[in-house]
């Protein structure tokens, strides 16, 4: 993909500064500059031998639980509309919205686990910690959930052991933060869809 992660960040910092944008978004690429304090190559470079981010598992859930960030549909568009402008995309190649932004962070951070996730939104339904006498009660799919509150999360990696252990450096989780504007955090996957 031709467009690079260092071209990424700086045609940010253009468009934040030259195209007129909601006030909360020029705030958020211009902060994420200001906030930016790491070489983009080099964290990229050294990512190889530097060690996993440092971070606890979440008390477990009757659910996976997923590392990310949750979906800022106008701002992953954006990224993309960057992307697209590149002379050499091929626009039939990725004709879905967000699909190329999605593969242009998965290769160039090379993060192996991104992928998206169905999880609760904890603001409009807050979740109940894992407990044993919750372990009776399965998941079962003729139940309706009439108080659905879903989200989608671009998943880092995942609670599931393999997963954590497999978690990428700070360095590359730093950059993806800086990228998408807001910072990760656990979120609680949606049973049957995570």
């Amino acid at each position: 993909m031709p467009v690079s992660i260092e071209q990424m960040l700086q045609q940010l910092e253009i468009s934040g500064s030259t195209t007129p944008r909601a006030s909360n978004r020029n705030l958020s690429i211009k902060q994420m500059f200001q906030n930016l304090q790491i070489s983009v190559s080099a964290a990229l470079r050294s990512s190889a031998k530097a060690p996993q981010m440092n971070l606890q598992c979440p008390p477990k859930q009757a659910t996976r639980q997923h590392y990310g960030y949750r979906i800022d549909e106008p701002r992953m568009l954006y990224l993309e509309s960057i992307l697209k402008s590149d002379p050499t995309f091929d626009h039939d190649t990725f004709p879905d919205p967000m699909t190329y932004a999605f593969e242009w962070l998965l290769t160039e951070l090379r993060l192996g686990q991104l992928d998206f996730k169905y999880c609760h939104d904890p603001e409009r339904r807050p979740q109940v910690p894992w407990t044993d006498d919750l372990q009776s009660r399965a998941y079962n799919d003729a139940e309706v959930d009439e108080d659905l509150f879903v989200i989608v999360v671009l998943s880092v990696f995942s609670d599931d052991p393999e997963s954590f252990n497999a978690r990428p450096t700070q360095a590359k989780i730093d950059l993806l933060t800086n990228l998408l504007g807001s910072p990760p955090q656990w979120w609680v996957g949606y049973p049957g869809w995570c």
